[in-house]
This record gives C-alpha cells, structure tokens and sequence, in this order.
C-alpha cells in the first residue's frame, strides 16, 4: 500500500451523472462503469507492481501522447535527483523505487517530508508553473521509474485530457501527506513514528523484507540513530519484527500496527481508496471499449 488522500468516493455517481446530464464528453461510458465496477474489478493490484499507477490509468489517446516521450531508468540508493532551491529539468514516475522529498537547513541535517512511490511522481514545480524544487529528492530505495524531460511534461499537461487531473488529485495527496507527516512529528512519540514508518515502507515495497539501514531510517524521520535502534529492538524482543544488519523482516503485523500512531491508519485508508479510484479509472476504459465508445472523444 503507498501513501495517499483520503478520497470521497461516494460522490462519484452523483458527480459524473451530473457531468452527463450537461453534455459533459466522454461521460456516458464513465457513469456506466461507475454502476458496473463492483462486477469488473479483479482482486488485488491490477496494475502490476511495475507499473506507476499515475501512469497506468491514462486513457489511449492520452497514454499515446505520454509514452513517447517517457524514458525508464534505473535508480540507485542515495542517487540525489533533484536539490532544493534548484532548477527541476526531469520528472519522475517511480514504478519499484520508492522516492524520499526531504527539507534540508542551513547547517547541514534534513528531514523527510513526503516519500513518492508507484501511486505519484515528483517534478510538480512543472505541472503548477514553477521552476525551482523546494525539496531535495533522494533515492530511498533502489529500483526502476519513468523520466520525462520538463518541456515534454509540460507539452502533455497541455494536450492530454486526463493527465492534469491525475496530477492535481495527486498534488492533493502529497498536501495531506505532508500535513500528516507535521502532526505525527509534533504529537507523536518516536517509537509510535518509527512504527508507522516501518509500516508504510512495508506496504510500499509489497513485501515482508525491507533492505534498509537504522541510520537511513534515522535519516529519513529526523532524530538521532539511537531512537531508531530503540525502537528496532524493542520490536525485536516483542517478535513484532526480526532486524539484522541492513534488513527488517516483518513477523507480525497486527503487533506492529497496534504500535503504531493513528497515522498509520489514515494513510492506509486514503491509499486504499486512492488506489482504488485509479484502478477503476482503468477499468473505466476497458468498459469504454465494450460499449464501442471513446472517453477521449466522449459518448453521444
């Protein structure tokens, strides 16, 4: 599971059947699958763990003007991507990398913010009309993504229909991503932090393994390696998790969640319905093609 905004999706039918009692294009198909999905959605992740999801849930026309100008590469640990304060030339799609936004000072330490997986991007500076990043992006952990250069993000914003919505919801999410990330830092005790942490990272990564250090950890949170080795070992001796040198093994997560703070809960809850609400995007267009129509050009 990755990090996210808690959605209303109630409102959708209401939504999109208002979109097609004004003309709105490309609705007809949308307010079909919307009294359909429950029928048509398979279990578990449809997009695949290798695909960003962002990505994932463009519809063709928009998907063919967005493929072209993507590159895959790979990323490594610790690769600093962009610095804070500096020009943003690329963007970023991570698909199994997972990204950490960090806010630096003046005398040297920083902290994580926000961390990007395969449900959002980073280089939103370009979408909103900016030119400098107000983070510093590191690689958290290692793994592939999609790069686009600026000028061919800001070609697709213009020429793609779907896309700069995406965009905005996700910009939305890292919104109340950071907010939840400054109440936890300032109400929570560090050994409830660490726990919600872990737990995000977990889910990020769709594994019961994480291959990362007590000092990246440190890093990432803000506070000094010997909280982070408390809490370790503390998990350790309750047989909530089995730590070693570069490496935790989640052993019981019902243990490990009632550690945790309250946020934990809240972004797991906004990831599940964010996720959701772009897989059902996708499955939107599948249905689209069934009823012989094209939610680009919108149904008559």
């Amino acid at each position: 599971m990755l990090d996210g905004l808690l959605i209303v999706i109630d409102r959708w039918p209401s939504y999109y059947a208002h979109r097609e009692r004004i003309g709105v294009p490309g609705t007809k198909a949308m307010v079909h699958f919307m009294n359909n999905w429950d029928r048509r959605l398979p279990d578990g992740n449809k997009s695949g763990s290798r695909t960003n999801l962002l990505l994932a849930t463009l519809p063709q026309a928009d998907w063919a003007i967005v493929s072209s100008r993507l590159e895959p590469v790979h990323l490594q640990d610790d690769q600093v991507l962009h610095e804070s304060g500096c020009p943003v030339t690329v963007a970023y799609f991570p698909t199994t990398a997972i990204l950490s936004l960090r806010q630096p000072l003046d005398d040297g330490p920083s902290a994580e913010v926000a961390s990007v997986g395969r449900e959002g991007m980073v280089g939103l500076p370009i979408v909103t009309g900016g030119e400098m990043m107000t983070t510093r992006v590191l690689v958290q952990a290692s793994g592939t993504a999609y790069r686009m250069r600026c000028i061919d993000l800001q070609f697709a914003v213009e020429h793609c229909e779907v896309l700069p919505q995406l965009l905005l919801r996700y910009l939305e999410t890292l919104l109340h991503l950071i907010s939840q990330v400054a109440v936890c830092n300032r109400h929570h005790a560090l050994h409830a932090h660490v726990c919600c942490w872990v737990l995000l990272n977990f889910d990020r990564v769709q594994s019961n393994r994480l291959l990362l250090t007590q000092q990246k950890i440190a890093d990432a949170i803000g506070v000094r390696r010997e909280g982070v080795m408390t809490a370790l070992r503390q998990l350790h001796d309750d047989q909530v998790i089995r730590r070693s040198r570069g490496c935790i093994d989640l052993i019981d997560r019902s243990g490990l969640e009632k550690q945790s703070c309250e946020c934990y809960r809240v972004l797991r809850e906004g990831l599940r319905l964010e996720a959701q609400h772009l897989e059902l995007r996708e499955v939107a267009a599948q249905i689209d093609g069934e009823l012989g129509t094209n939610l680009q050009r919108g149904a008559n």
